[in-house]
């Protein structure tokens, strides 16, 4: 196989709840907009984030 140094690769996840949590187990990043039911209440979107593992960079 012949590379260049120009090519890019793209890779996709199914990132679930699991997958956060096993992130924060390696990481210890237990940061309450993760996990904590009262501070998604406050927040907006109201639902769960997830940690820096799934963001897509470019």
């Amino acid at each position: 196989m012949d590379l260049a140094a120009s090519q890019k690769a793209l890779r996709e996840m199914t990132v679930t709840r699991a997958v956060v949590k096993s992130y924060a187990e390696i990481t210890g990043d237990y940061n309450p907009l993760h996990f904590d039911p009262c501070t998604l209440t406050r927040t907006s979107p109201a639902r769960p984030g997830s940690n820096g593992l799934s963001h897509r960079r470019q």
